[in-house]
This record gives C-alpha cells, sequence and structure tokens, in this order.
C-alpha cells in the first residue's frame, strides 16, 4: 500500500488545497495547481457544456456586473459557493435548464479537480486512488458518509477520514514545528470554528475532551458585510441586491474580496451597478467599520474558547501549547 500513491486533500468551506509526502525531501509539500496557487477556491460553476473548478469560476462572479441580465442569471444560477456547508442537509439544487445537482456531486467536482492537479503535478499522470480526507469536528454520522461518497465519485477507491485538528497538528509537526504535550487547536475557517484539546500519549496524540465546534467563520463575516451594504443600498436608493430576496453571489464575492483586502490595508470600496435601476452605488468602508461589524462572530469565538479552557482546567490537564490555524 505504501508504494500506491497517496494524497492528502482539506476539504474547505473557502478554498481547499492537496499535498503529498515528498519522497525526496522527506516532507509533506503543497501540490500547486494549474494556475501555481496552493489554495483552489471551493466554488464549482456547472455550465451546460463544461464544468470550472476554482479560480475560473470565482472570477466569473466578480465579471457578473459588467455582463448582460441573461448572462448574469445563467452565471449566479450555476454557480456554488460553500459547498461543504451544503453537505449538511445534501438537498438536490435546481440549475436553470430544471435539471439538478446534488452537494456531494458538487463536492465529488472540487475533489476530482484536486485529484488530477496531484495526478499532473507529482505523479507523471498516474492514478492516485488513496487519500486522506480531513473535516471539521462537528461532521456527523450522515456527513462523514456524504464527504466518502464525493470522494468516490471523484475517483478515489481509498478514503481515510481525519478530524481537522488532527490533522492540523500532524501537519504543523511534520512541518518541522516543535511543539507540547497538550495542545488546544484553534481552527476558524470559512464556514466552521474546531476546537479541540488534544494529549500526546507515546508517538500519537488522541482528544481526552469531546471537541467543540459550530458553524462559523469567513461566511458570517461575507454575510455580514452584504448585509450592511444592502442596507446601505436601500437607504440611499431604495433598491436591494436582489429582487427576489435571494443572496446575489456577485455581490457576495466582492463583499468576500473586500474583506480580504481589509487584512491589509485600512480603506476599501464596494462598488454596485443595478442595470435595471440604471444605478451605480459605492460605499467606502475601514478596517475598524468591519472590525465592529464582525464583533458579534468573534466574541462568538472569544466565548467558546473560554469555555474550552474551562473544560481543559476541569479535567486537571495543564495547557502547554495553542496552534492557530
Amino acid at each position: 500500500m505504501r508504494d500506491q500513491p497517496h494524497i492528502g486533500i482539506d476539504f474547505g468551506t473557502t478554498t481547499s488545497a492537496v499535498s503529498w509526502w515528498n519522497p525526496k525531501t522527506n516532507a509533506p509539500e503543497i501540490i500547486r495547481n494549474e494556475h501555481g496557487d496552493e489554495k483552489t477556491p471551493s466554488v464549482v460553476y456547472r455550465g451546460e457544456d463544461d464544468i470550472l473548478i476554482g479560480k475560473p469560476a470565482w472570477e466569473q462572479l466578480h465579471d457578473v456586473g459588467q455582463m448582460d441580465s441573461g448572462m448574469q442569471a445563467a452565471v449566479l444560477g450555476r454557480t456554488f459557493l460553500s459547498v461543504k456547508r451544503l453537505l449538511k442537509a445534501n438537498l438536490p439544487l435546481a440549475l436553470p435548464d430544471s435539471n439538478l445537482v446534488t452537494p456531494v456531486e458538487l463536492a465529488a467536482d472540487i475533489l476530482a479537480h484536486l485529484k488530477s492537479s496531484a495526478e499532473r503535478g507529482c505523479f507523471g499522470g498516474k492514478k492516485v486512488e488513496q487519500v486522506s480526507l480531513s473535516h471539521p469536528v462537528i461532521f456527523n454520522k450522515a456527513e462523514k458518509e456524504r464527504l466518502k461518497e464525493a470522494a468516490s465519485l471523484a475517483g478515489f477507491k481509498d478514503c481515510r477520514l481525519v478530524e481537522e485538528p488532527l490533522a492540523a497538528i500532524h501537519g504543523y509537526l511534520a512541518s518541522g514545528a516543535q511543539a507540547g504535550n497538550n495542545i488546544l487547536v484553534f481552527d476558524m475557517g470559512g464556514g466552521t470554528l474546531d476546537l479541540a484539546f488534544l494529549c500526546k500519549d507515546g508517538d500519537e496524540y488522541h482528544m481526552p475532551i469531546p471537541p467543540m465546534g459550530e458553524e462559523a467563520g469567513g461566511d458570517e463575516f461575507d454575510r455580514v458585510l452584504y448585509d450592511h451594504f444592502e442596507r446601505k443600498l436601500e437607504q440611499e436608493h431604495g433598491i436591494r441586491f436582489s429582487e427576489n430576496g435571494t443572496c446575489n453571489l456577485g455581490v457576495l464575492a466582492q463583499c468576500r474580496k473586500l474583506k480580504e483586502k481589509l487584512t491589509s490595508t485600512k480603506k476599501g470600496r464596494f462598488t454596485h451597478f443595478a442595470d435595471k435601476a440604471n444605478i451605480h452605488a459605492s460605499f467606502d468602508l475601514v478596517r475598524d467599520e468591519l472590525e465592529a461589524l464582525i464583533s458579534d462572530q468573534v466574541e462568538r469565538a472569544v466565548k467558546m474558547a473560554k469555555a474550552m479552557l474551562e473544560k481543559i482546567e476541569a479535567g486537571g490537564f495543564k495547557l502547554d501549547t495553542v496552534l492557530m490555524v
């Protein structure tokens, strides 16, 4: 089995990544995608004639404002974000041509794309059929089965599921970093917040305290910005981003981009063109305003961390390392 190609996939709500164990360096390494990026946006466009994964699908959303109404409807109706969250219910999703697609199938699209990147980039085109696939601690049995089903549809014959905190600490140590014996992993991603306390027993880590997790992360930050700008748009122009009240994915993508920009700059600008109303709106946002808008979400994470620290202390354990992912 060790001679068979094996990869690890971090299937994320916002972005995903694939890695392998490089026998030349004897260390894990990220496999870059066809665009040279270490991370692939977890975005799927299910077109009539083609399927776009990652950057091409993501960039289409940024161009929606320059499209005519027909093209906008086609792109927005066929593009899917936060696929990982959709696995919770796995409800069929309608495409503009009335065909249906399930979140499991969309997850399989992403996993197959990452699989292909690995086969081309590291294995000379040889098929990779073994994968270690990480998942949040809050995934229940049904969600884990859906993830394994997606892996099977993507072409993997052997899928090992690994809880994300365990994957994080093994990856951290494999990189050569040092850690103690009692580790708190704080993992806040695009869709979930995982908190896990890991104790070392010999060469392995186990969780003596049940992990904690909930749906919280970058997705909430994006939606907070979306709602903020929609209120301003309605106050100043009397219109909303979507006529039927559904989420405008093109606007949501711009909110995410602005959020990411404000991690390195102090000020950004949001712009929106409403074709039918012939309105061009723009709103400035400074980093302090962003932090105020997401303060409730951050406080939720702080409360969870405090609750986990109380459980660690009540269990008689002494924390020596915190790993923030």
